[in-house]
């Protein structure tokens, strides 16, 4: 026996339609669509009206409540189930890699994080190994080197807002222009 979800998800695959493809009808995110279709969520009878309808499928099938899609064409409904099937394969199989995809950078985020780590706690120790005079220099090199970058961002940020001025008198002036020659 199939759930709702899974009379979903097979009417939408027979239909050749993507989650994205309903969500986008239906209004809702991609995540949202998923919910009903993995049974973490129910459908409710608006819902239910606008995927029927848009699928073209009754709303009986999806219910449960018989088996016949209500299509009016003659189907093979072998040939439905093993379409349906290796389409369901394909979407578990991608949702796999993306899953693994999110699982190895999660993984390399923490070995960075690791890294940094240990940078941090190998300069912290080097760092204790100086003589007072040799930690203020340091010091000190490093307070300009942050007032140097706080100068440049500074001016980088002024070059940028003169450009986007610029950038909107040239808009203005040729809006200027163009509404004189149409007079």
């Amino acid at each position: 026996m199939f759930s709702v979800g899974d009379r979903l998800k097979k009417a939408r695959i027979y239909r050749g339609k993507g989650v994205k493809d309903l969500a986008a009808h239906l209004g809702i995110s991609e995540r949202a669509y998923r919910n009903y279709e993995n049974g973490e969520r129910d459908i409710g009878t608006k819902r239910l009206k606008q995927v029927s309808d848009y699928l073209n499928v009754s709303a009986n099938y999806i219910l449960g409540l018989t088996d016949d899609l209500g299509l009016s064409e003659h189907i093979d409904e072998a040939e439905v189930e093993k379409e349906i099937a290796e389409s369901i394969a394909k979407e578990q199989e991608m949702e796999l890699v993306a899953e693994s995809s999110d699982e190895r950078r999660k993984i390399r985020m923490k070995e960075l994080q690791e890294e940094e780590n240990s940078n941090i706690e190998y300069i912290i120790k080097l760092f204790e190994n100086l003589t007072l005079i040799q930690q203020s220099i340091i010091i000190d090199y490093a307070e300009l080197f942050i007032e140097e970058n706080y100068r440049n961002t500074l001016k980088k940020r002024a070059q940028f807002k003169r450009m986007q001025n610029e950038q909107k008198m040239s808009r203005k002036m040729n809006n200027e222009g163009s509404d004189e020659s149409d007079n």
